[in-house]
């Protein structure tokens, strides 16, 4: 988040449901959500305490993990409630804070302590860090071919580890891949059976497909006729907004067919400048080094860094690709976002404004993650040995502080003792962070949005959502209200001029990250899908035989119902039952089934799916879920109980 303003914001998160976009073949998921590393944390704590110079007093405590003085940045952070006066208290339940006012000026709250080291601790953890899934997908090439072919690829998210093998049975015969991509010829009509292996030490679901291969005049071509499991897209924020994508959809809305699709060729002049001058490129024999007195590249410098560039803006595709899917946000969004911070130079730090990472997240976003993204807040909470059972926003405001710098701390890739001064996994980690506070910011200006009955398109939405993500929860507002109170339609075209100059160029940030959004696709580089660029599988000459037993079908239901207890009785009485609430069932090997409730109930007929099945019942509007398995016959009750909302009775 890029709150540049002097407030504190705050939102929710919803997940919902979008079907795949059109005229794109679907990419197949790994097992989904059963991977995480486990990493040992040993953390020295040097606690410092900030000393009033004119009262002696002790102001606030600084928790840092380093042996030198807490930095100006770490100061501020622990100790943001003295020179930010402390927000009034919300209402009971509410997480919505209200807004705070800058009193002192960062310089004067620094010029007015003296630091004194108190006392010093270790401490040794191990936290289990949830990780991306591998993906993948199979590929028909375009045009004829006297021997035609698939292409079999399969994406590794996590910078830590290597696709090792793709293996397969085609026909009855094994082959395997000793890469992460492979051609298979196809001799005539066919079933294939694939699946990755990774250095992990997992594999990928194993994905089936029939294909016919039909001749034409020039050669054969090959179809994919049928194709399983099949991947769902889930656009969350056109799901919280309740406004479907524009039609026709929009090149960078439609979720790609796999990370290749994500490859651009664009040149960065900021970022080949930092590639120059940290030795990722050898300038030696340019003019200057390659760079010119502003420290931008020179002519030479850009030629000498082309394949650099184009290498470091793609390296990050494979994991933003993931994380949309998994969070619901459009790739090339994500992507875009990134190139508009920061370039995709992680270790960037904006010091005038305290903002770091691929994002350039600062501390102000750092709080709205924290508050409305519980699973984030746990990760950050548990790596710094606090009691984390209590809600962020019940924290003391200096362990806010500390957690909040915990977070900037977690994105921020610089690393003086790393090889060109740069963590790159830590930077590939991050992208998921920025996704969930974009998804954030949605919510955000939906609930803005609801204030004045506005209906504005998808695409104005997200416009608006990016002013919230720059300029803050304020700076949207006003405009609106300024648009809304002038009698004009809350559309992009009328909010814009109203936007306040103290917004930080809000309407011209919208603008410039459109124009690289709309223009995504004529940068894009189309994959390579020639024989010659992608090795054939080698055939495994002795088949391994199996058996598949007839499978024995289930003739059951799964009855879900979902309530707000509103007696305090733990029983579903009548009027309780929530409507219209979505319902995903996702079956073993099997189908994904969607309802939405009525009067509180959905039920699932199970007739035909394999017996002992397990089914995963996701209520994704409230991030809840059940697993059970599917019985032979009868109906199966699962029950969700949800929490009332408290909805403040004022909001900034």
């Amino acid at each position: 988040m890029k709150t540049k303003g002097i407030f504190l914001v705050a939102f929710v998160c919803l997940l919902g449901i979008l079907l795949f976009g059109v005229n794109q073949a679907p990419a197949i998921l790994a097992k989904d959500g059963d991977r995480s590393r486990k990493v040992q944390v040993t953390v020295n704590q040097y606690i410092w305490e900030a000393i009033s110079n004119n009262t002696g007093k002790v102001q606030c405590e600084i928790i840092i993990e380093h042996d030198r003085e807490p930095s100006r940045d770490e100061i501020l952070a622990a100790c943001a409630n003295w020179f930010v006066a402390p927000a009034e208290p919300s209402p009971p339940g509410s997480n919505t804070p209200y807004p705070t006012q800058q009193v002192y000026s960062p310089n004067q709250f620094l010029q007015s302590i003296r630091l004194n080291l108190k006392t010093t601790n270790q401490f040794v953890k191990t936290v289990v860090i949830p990780m991306q899934d591998m993906t993948v997908d199979i590929s028909v090439p375009e045009g004829s071919f006297a021997e035609p072919f698939v292409i079999l690829s399969a994406y590794e998210p996590e910078p830590a580890y290597q696709i090792t093998a793709i293996r397969g049975i085609l026909n009855g015969s094994n082959f395997i891949c000793d890469r992460s991509a492979c051609r298979i010829p196809i001799k005539n009509d066919s079933t294939i059976e694939f699946w990755a292996k990774s250095s992990y030490g997992d594999e990928s679901t194993h994905v089936r497909a029939t294909m016919r291969r039909l001749q034409k005049q020039d050669g054969f071509t090959i179809t994919i006729d049928a194709i399983s499991p099949i991947r769902l897209y889930a656009d969350s924020c056109s799901a919280i907004w309740g406004v479907n994508v524009t039609i026709p959809t929009p090149d960078w809305a439609i979720f790609p067919s796999s990370p290749d699709y994500l490859h651009t060729d664009k040149k960065y002049y900021y970022l080949v400048g930092k590639l120059i001058r940290n030795n990722f490129v050898d300038t030696s024999g340019c003019p200057g080094g390659g760079l010119l007195s502003d420290g931008s590249p020179n002519a030479c410098g850009m030629d000498r860094a082309q394949a650099e560039m184009i290498r470091w803006q793609n390296q990050y595709d494979t994991m933003i690709w993931s994380t949309g899917r998994s969070i619901g946000v459009p790739p090339a969004l994500i992507k875009t976002l990134v190139e508009i911070e920061s370039q995709f130079w992680p270790a960037n730090i904006r010091y005038y404004v305290f903002e770091y990472g691929l994002a350039q997240l600062n501390q102000y976003g750092a709080d709205v993650a924290l508050r409305w993204d519980n699973d984030l807040y746990k990760q950050i909470c548990d790596g710094l040995f606090y009691n984390c059972s209590i809600a962020y926003a019940s924290q003391p405001p200096s362990i806010q502080a500390i957690l909040r710098g915990g977070l900037v701390r977690s994105i921020n890739a610089d690393c003086p003792t790393c090889q060109n001064g740069i963590d790159f996994s830590k930077a590939v980690e991050t992208v998921p962070t920025i996704a969930r506070i974009l998804r954030a910011n949605c919510e955000q200006t939906n609930y803005i949005l609801d204030q004045y009955n506005a209906r504005p398109n998808y695409e104005d939405r997200w416009k608006f959502t990016l002013v919230s993500y720059h300029s803050g929860y304020y700076c949207l507002s006003d405009a609106l209200r300024t648009a809304n109170s002038n009698g004009l339609a809350l559309t992009w075209e009328n909010v814009s001029p109203k936007i306040n100059p103290y917004c930080f160029g809000g309407a011209d940030y919208v603008n410039e990250f459109w124009k690289s959004l709309t223009t995504f696709s004529s940068y894009r580089i189309k994959p390579d899908l020639s024989s010659q660029a992608i090795p054939q599988s080698t055939i495994i000459p002795t088949p391994v035989p199996t058996i598949t037993p007839t499978p024995i079908l289930a003739k059951s239901k799964i009855r879900v119902e979902a309530y707000v207890d509103k007696n305090q009785n733990n029983i579903f009485d009548i009027g309780e039952g929530v409507d219209n609430l979505s319902v995903i069932i996702k079956v073993e090997n099997g189908p994904v089934l969607f309802q939405k409730t009525a009067q509180g109930i959905a039920i699932f007929d199970m007739s035909g799916v394999i017996l002992n099945s397990t089914a995963v019942i996701t209520l994704p509007t409230q991030f809840m879920t059940r697993t059970v398995s599917v019985p032979a016959s009868g109906e199966i009750l699962v029950t969700f109980q949800l929490q009332q909302s408290v909805v403040p009775p004022i909001l900034p």
